[in-house]
């Protein structure tokens, strides 16, 4: 791991200022967003749209948008640091709320939606953490990550609905100045490492490092275990993918349950992920290697989802999705921390980039597949589907613990 010259100072576990700054600005990312959904398909309504078609027009563009800022933001991370990228994210946020409050006609609150191209502060948030924190340490770090912004998705519903109780805008203008003050906040942390090429071990170049940002966004391919551990993380988070899709349908039409027991499976998932981000993941590094937890991780999911295709109830349903969220977590928090490792630091911001668009690309087209399985064969398909998937993965998966840092 780890070098010399050039590189930004390490973080540590002792280093409790420059973690918590980043974990209060990825809460408050997930806080102002989150405000949005109570008032949204009411600002629709009001805009003149037509129920539930219209918004989801509004998200599949919001998704796009989305995915196109992403893969542009890494080699940005990589040239000009992860501060900047986390104090354009929020920016950009700020401009994107306060536009959707002002928002008169759809037009406009599309237009809004530009503005989240430049969101992705989970991005920065997760690259500047991979360039102040030794290798060892990255896993624990990264889940936590997560576990700040579960905390702030939980809490921004409630707060958003509480304001659009008073006014449908006022939680779009009051998420706009949280951004500003987190844009402000930005300026407590360590700049990250904004590469130019070979700056790194003391003004030599590295493996792979082409140019500013190593070599822009496709840089990290050339690397050894990278393409192969993407392809693996993308069957397994397609898999997973199609059943977050279609568990709010599985709940409703196929267990019977109404949106108040909907809404409370949800939450303890919610709750159960927390605790997995923000205990197990750290026992689990502590115990074990990374490939021997990515293997441990396909295997249980191949398990989870094998009972998910023999739940007939929603206590039996419950039971699966625990092992599935546990499986989720340690393998996308471990196979993240690897990819940050088969690079060198250069290609930090687009290693990080290539890693999230999987996931954004998956969620564009795994509504339809899962849509697609589950009327043809129901819970049983489903459950089946993932299940072999996530076999076939822990069988033939190249898990190596190769690394360049």
């Amino acid at each position: 791991g780890g070098g010399a010259g050039g590189m930004p100072q390490r973080a540590s576990m002792a280093e409790p200022l420059t973690l918590g700054v980043i974990y209060l600005l990825v809460c408050l990312y997930a806080l102002t967003y989150a405000m949005q959904a109570p008032a949204l398909p009411f600002v629709l309504s009001n805009l003149g749209a037509e129920g539930s078609a219209e918004f989801s027009k509004l998200a599949t563009f919001f998704s796009a948008i989305q995915l196109v800022g992403g893969l542009a933001a890494g080699p940005l991370k990589d040239r000009f640091g992860g501060r900047a990228l986390l104090c354009v994210s929020f920016v950009c946020s700020a401009l994107c709320y306060g536009m959707t409050g002002a928002a008169t006609t759809l037009s406009h609150l599309y237009l809004s939606r530009v503005w989240t191209a430049g969101q992705h502060a989970m991005m920065g948030a997760r690259t500047l953490l991979v360039d102040l924190s030794a290798p060892e340490d990255r896993p624990v770090l990264l889940g936590r990550v997560y576990l700040a912004y579960a905390v702030g998705a939980t809490l921004g519903p409630t707060l958003g609905g509480g304001l659009a109780g008073v006014s449908l805008t006022l939680g779009a203008y009051v998420a706009a100045g949280l951004c500003l003050a987190a844009a402000a906040l930005c300026a407590l942390l360590p700049a990250g490492a904004a590469v130019a090429a070979g700056k790194d071990k003391g003004g030599g170049k590295e493996p792979g490092a082409g140019g500013a940002g190593g070599g822009g966004l496709l840089g990290p391919l050339a690397q050894p275990g990278v393409l192969g551990l993407l392809m693996v993380k993308a069957g397994a988070e397609f898999a997973g993918a199609i059943v977050q899709a279609m568990l709010p349908v599985v709940l409703t039409e196929h267990m019977q349950q109404d949106a108040a027991s909907t809404g409370m499976v949800f939450s303890f998932l919610g709750a159960a992920n927390a605790v997995v981000q923000g205990v197990l993941i750290g026992i689990f590094t502590s115990r074990f290697s990374e490939a021997a937890i990515v293997r441990m991780a396909l295997v249980g999911a191949a398990a989870a989802y094998a009972g998910l295709a023999l739940s007939g109830s929603l206590v039996q349903l419950l039971v699966v999705l625990l092992p599935i969220t546990l499986a989720a977590a340690l393998f996308g928090n471990v196979t993240s921390s690897m990819l940050t490792r088969f690079v060198p630091s250069s290609m930090s911001g687009s290693i990080v980039a290539l890693d999230m668009s999987v996931g954004s690309a998956l969620g564009i087209v795994a509504p339809g597949a899962g849509a697609l399985v589950l009327s043809r064969g129901g819970v049983p398909a489903l459950g089946a589907v993932c299940a072999s998937t996530f076999l076939v993965l822990a069988l033939a998966a190249p898990v190596r613990a190769h690394k360049v840092d």
